[in-house]
């Protein structure tokens, strides 16, 4: 079998749950060496054990990407293990703590999802960069469908997407002379811990069947096989491109009262 991520050194932040977690089993079945980072040093040392299990290398490191200090030891850990990276998948995020109008969002609403989702992004690339394999790299973010419709309530979590996808089009002309790739996947509803959290575990049925082409949420595992396209050479001559895998929802226009109407 051809494997062609084998031997490959991934870094992959916010990997103890959800897409991350997920992510991190796809690297390791393709033969990569899998650095799982995140803030629960229990839940990160048994994802690692597991990829352990699979015949590669992998390491948890506690890093937290809104604390500068824990990233820069955690670079020093890789470099001391590792030598160099050949993948960065900046994966870590969290959802805007409150669905409010922004008028009616705390100015530290605004702060979280700077920090944790712009800037945390911002201070994984700055300080791990320096160790990604030039020319060859890859270096993957993540979005959200939101960054391309309108979302009542979103506003803080919207703009710090939003500048995710600014930032993976402008590291892709920096970085593209160097030989290094970089891209972004921007995921619609997925079922995860986040977005049973967002809607409260309720019902959402009825708006996947409005909004959603498909009718139903995506699942990590086709999150994750997005995230291995960027990473291997099947996307050799693909850098600056925001993917969106969200079952056609950025692109269907609502018909609600237009039935019998349109010919």
């Amino acid at each position: 079998m051809n494997l062609q991520l084998k031997d490959k050194v991934v870094l992959l932040t916010g990997a103890t749950s959800g897409i991350g977690e997920v992510t991190a089993h796809h690297f390791a079945e393709e033969g990569a060496h899998v650095i799982v980072t995140g803030r629960r040093k229990e839940k990160g040392e048994a994802v690692a054990k597991t990829l352990k299990e699979k015949g590669v290398k992998s390491l948890f490191l506690q890093m937290d990407v809104t604390d500068r200090d824990s990233i820069i030891n955690g670079y020093d850990t890789i470099k001391e293990k590792f030598e160099a990276l050949d993948i960065i998948v900046a994966n870590a995020g969290r959802e805007q703590p409150h669905t409010l109008p922004i008028d009616q969002l705390g100015d530290d609403d605004m702060d979280v999802m700077i920090d944790t989702n712009l800037k945390g992004t911002w201070l994984t690339l700055k300080y791990g960069l320096p160790l990604l394999r030039r020319p060859g790299g890859s270096i993957i973010l993540l979005s959200t469908e939101w960054t391309f419709l309108g979302g009542a309530g979103l506003s803080a979590y919207t703009a710090s997407k939003t500048g995710v996808n600014g930032l993976t089009r402008q590291l892709a002309v920096e970085q593209g002379p160097l030989g290094v790739r970089v891209n972004c996947v921007s995921p619609g509803p997925i079922i995860t811990p986040m977005l049973q959290r967002f809607t409260q575990n309720g019902d959402m049925s009825a708006f996947y069947e409005a909004n959603i082409p498909l009718q139903r949420a995506g699942q990590s595992n086709e999150i994750a096989d997005a995230i291995l396209y960027f990473a291997s050479e099947r996307s050799s001559y693909v850098s600056g491109q925001i993917l969106a895998i969200d079952g056609g929802m950025t692109v269907k226009m609502p018909t609600a009262g237009l039935a019998g109407k349109v010919q």
